[in-house]
């Protein structure tokens, strides 16, 4: 009788080793699964809140650094016990005192998260110096939104566009970026890239022109206001070659100054919402400018009270600092600004993403 006691108990745990190892089968796929969305959301969140802090340093004249996470590494651990009591002799010596099995799974999971600082000579280049015209391109084709065009652009074909931060206004430059944006969103101004292109000063980009005949009153317009008086608008395809060049406007050619990441942020950071007791105190230098909120490339609130709604928000200097969660232009314009500082950290001299076009030469 005995023996089959063991025997019966010795196949039960048995039969909970093999259901444990199945278990753990289960357990691996799908702590990826849930693991992984965890990890993502919680780097991406942490990512928008690192953008929304350089902001708002720089807006109050203090340094700032950069963390990038280089890696996530994550191990998983099981351990398991089982254990059996059983009694000999008389039954009346130890019922119900016995548990007759017994059985535990435990898992334990243990990331290792790698951070490489940013900084260098490499990473001030890349966030001092202008943004390329691909990067500008490419974030311009993001979005319908002059405003974000805008930015990025310190004068094109000799027409300044004056920093958001200074208070000044430019119409003759915001009547070509109002034009552009009317003539691309009715798919009548493209851009594409020529490869061939081997002139030492051409970028090698073309905006061109084409289908525009019910609208050659402002392509016309459009030309004069960059002086380009060496090519009339008959209702052929325009191809406008894109350079970059500083100060002198060109008469055949949309010549193009950029900004800069950290000019970009500056600007950004001048239209916070800045609580008027820093500005009392002197820690922060009033708004120039006060722009409408639609007119705010990201409209940045503050409040002393923790956001109910907000996509990000930080704390600093004893207050809280958002992007409200039901502002869509606010987070279109945040969204390609990382995506921006993205690009300008991880350029590199590889293929262009932009379509390729061959310019015909023949007459």
């Amino acid at each position: 009788m005995e023996h089959h006691v063991i025997r019966t108990a010795g196949l039960l745990v048995a039969s909970t080793l093999l259901g444990w190892i199945e278990g753990c089968a289960v357990v691996g796929p799908s702590a990826i699964a849930s693991g992984r969305s965890v990890y993502n959301e919680v780097i991406n969140r942490t990512g928008d809140e690192q953008l929304l802090n350089m902001i708002v340093r720089e807006r109050y004249g203090e340094t700032f650094g950069m963390l990038r996470v280089a890696s996530v590494t994550a191990s998983m651990k099981f351990r398991g016990s089982v254990g059996a009591e059983f009694g000999f002799g008389p039954d009346s010596n130890y019922a119900g005192n016995l548990v007759p099995l017994s059985a535990g799974v435990a898992y334990e999971e243990n990331p290792t998260i790698s951070y490489a600082p940013l900084g260098g000579e490499a990473f001030l280049t890349k966030m001092l110096a202008p943004i390329t015209v691909e990067q500008s391109i490419l974030i311009g084709q993001a979005s319908d939104r002059s405003s974000l065009v805008s930015v990025m652009i310190r004068r094109i074909n000799g027409l300044e566009n004056p920093a958001l931060r200074s208070g000044k206004s430019s119409p003759a430059f915001d009547r070509v970026v109002q034009i552009h944006g009317i003539l691309r969103s009715k798919g009548m101004l493209t851009l594409a890239r020529d490869e061939t292109s081997s002139d030492s000063g051409d970028t090698g980009y073309y905006f061109i022109f084409f289908d525009y005949s019910s609208e050659i009153d402002l392509v016309r317009e459009y030309l004069s206001a960059l002086g380009i008086t060496s090519i009339e608008p008959d209702g052929q395809d325009i191809y406008l070659p894109v350079r970059v060049s500083i100060g002198r406007p060109s008469h055949d050619s949309v010549n193009l100054e950029l900004r800069s990441v950290i000019d970009i942020i500056r600007d950004v950071g001048a239209s916070i919402d800045v609580p008027a007791e820093h500005v009392e105190m002197g820690i922060v230098d009033p708004n120039l400018v006060d722009l409408p909120r639609a007119d705010r490339i990201i409209a940045i609130k503050s409040s002393k009270e923790r956001p109910r709604l907000a996509s990000v928000a930080i704390q600093a200097h004893g207050y809280w600092f958002y992007i409200d969660a039901t502002d869509a232009g606010s987070k279109e314009g945040f969204g390609l600004l990382r995506t921006l500082i993205g690009m300008r950290l991880d350029a590199t001299d590889g293929p262009s993403q932009v379509p390729v076009l061959t310019i015909p030469t023949g007459g």
